[in-house]
Formats: structure tokens, sequence, C-alpha cells
């Protein structure tokens, strides 16, 4: 099913600057769009989830690294 949609012509203008060829659809338009941002937030997703563990390995040997010093205050208390 076909249907219409309101817009203003500010949006109008932007979408026909957007169009690749001229004889290119709205829809078309509009569906790369969506394609677009959604390629872009997955990617931003995976960098998110990298930086995460990066962060987290990091944590990991900071964590460690205290661990000892614990330990030998533990061993000097004694």
């Amino acid at each position: 099913m076909v249907t219409s949609i309101q817009i203003h012509e500010k949006l109008k203008y932007e979408l026909d600057i957007l169009k690749s060829k001229n004889r290119e659809s709205y829809e078309d338009v509009i569906l790369r769009l969506i394609h677009s941002f959604e390629k872009q937030r997955r990617s931003q997703s995976k960098l998110l989830v990298e930086g995460y563990k990066e962060t987290a390995e990091e944590d990991l040997k900071q964590v460690k690294e205290w661990s000892t010093a614990e330990l030998d205050l533990d061993y000097n208390e004694h």
C-alpha cells in the first residue's frame, strides 16, 4: 500500500539534495538514510564493546597489582 505524508518544504529540499540521481524516489532516499544510520549504530556499538573490554582488561591488571601490595602489607604487619 502506498501512502502519502506531509513534510515541510525545507525537508523536501533536503531530501532533494540527498537524491543520488534525479529519478531516485523519496522512499529510496529515506531507506538509504535508515540503512546508513543502522550501519553507523552497529559500528558504534561494536566500538563501545571493544572499548569496554579494553577498560576491563586494564582494570583487571590494576586489581592484580594492588592485590600483591595488599599481601605485602599483611606480611609486614605480623
